[in-house]
């Protein structure tokens, strides 16, 4: 059998959408499973917002959610001379000059998504799952970074990526 994606998808119940993940049109409660993968990272905080109540609209009580989220400065992953801290170095006025949108990144740390998942009553079903970059106090020194990060417990600052499997109660 020659299969194309439309059947694949088909034969999966699973019907994609390119659309404003704000407003989809589709039933509330229509739905067991969202999920995403190196997308939180590029979305501004206040729609991640509206997103994330959207998908709270739509899942089903006991669904769920899985995001990867990669909170490193994508920028070092081309670019050797700086670090995957490196846009948290910036005031947001001057990261205002550099991001853009073709590839925003929000800076977000680890904390700031655990708040506003907390926030639309999504609880954590098992142990959440967290990498961080071990860094020695001194290296993290010589990290430059905002104070306001500096003052941040440096657990949540370092987290460079995260899936959060999210339940809707």
């Amino acid at each position: 059998m020659d299969w194309n994606l439309r059947d694949m998808l088909e034969a999966l119940h699973i019907r994609y959408l390119v659309t404003d993940a704000r407003k989809l049109p589709l039933n509330p409660e229509s739905l067991d499973l969202i999920v995403s993968n190196n997308t939180f990272e590029h979305i501004y905080p206040n729609i991640l917002a509206e997103i994330l109540a959207e998908f709270k609209r739509l899942l089903r009580p006991g669904g769920m959610m899985s995001h990867f989220i990669d909170m490193s400065d994508h920028f070092a992953h081309l670019d050797t001379g700086i670090t995957i801290y490196n846009f948290l170095r910036f005031s947001e006025k001057n990261w205002g000059w550099i991001d853009n949108s073709i590839q925003p990144q929000n800076r977000w740390r680890i904390s700031h998504y655990r708040h506003l998942y907390k926030n639309w009553a999504f609880r954590f079903p098992k142990k959440r799952t967290a990498r961080a970059t071990s860094l020695s106090s001194e290296a993290s020194r010589s990290i430059r970074i905002l104070r306001t990060c500096r003052r941040a417990k440096l657990r949540s600052v370092t987290v460079t990526s995260s899936v959060s499997d999210l339940v809707i109660e």
